[in-house]
């Protein structure tokens, strides 16, 4: 229902989902139905939902000792607070996602982590940073087939690219 775009019926399932989960005390069954329903409370604006879901979240696959989902945890988390306007929480949230998924050797990871960490740099007015944080994160993308990052980070370094083009003469251009 989530990756269908049936919203409303992926908010009402996932819910009897949890609740019957927390019922049996099927302690990772609870932290994989949170990891998903964190996005749909992100997508229809239920906000502190998506904080406390991430924040159990993390805490379940900590305790569980999952690290590849704790990394996605973490950056879902990153994605939600660069949304939000919170960057410092964002880039922290990343650089965790990124060491646990360097350390697995886990592409997808390295790629969902850093996704838009180059977008919170540029919106931070470091351009230098961004375009290496975009770049960089495309290669992993690319890798690991994570469509949406290969997509869109093309399309923000080329208006990035755009901007810096109309926004600097040629010389000061060539020092970014």
């Amino acid at each position: 229902n989530r990756f269908a775009g049936r919203t409303q019926q992926a908010l009402e399932t996932g819910e009897r989902s949890l609740a019957i989960a927390k019922e049996l005390d099927l302690t990772e069954q609870v932290a994989y139905t949170l990891n998903d329903l964190c996005h749909i409370y992100n997508r229809v604006g239920f906000y502190d939902k998506t904080q406390q879901a991430l924040h159990e979240t993390q805490a379940l696959w900590r305790k569980l000792d999952n690290q590849p989902m704790l990394a996605d945890s973490l950056s879902t988390a990153a994605y939600v607070h660069a949304f939000t306007g919170d960057y410092e929480a964002s880039l922290s949230f990343s650089k965790e996602a990124r060491e646990i998924s360097q350390a697995i050797r886990n592409v997808w990871g390295l790629a969902y982590s850093q996704w838009l960490v180059g977008t919170v740099y540029w919106e931070q007015g470091l351009p230098q940073k961004a375009i290496a944080a975009m770049s960089e994160c495309i290669g992993f993308a690319d890798e690991a087939g994570f469509a949406v990052a290969q997509t869109y980070l093309r399309a923000d370094l080329a208006d990035a690219f755009v901007f810096l083009d109309r926004s600097f003469d040629r010389q000061t251009l060539g020092q970014v």
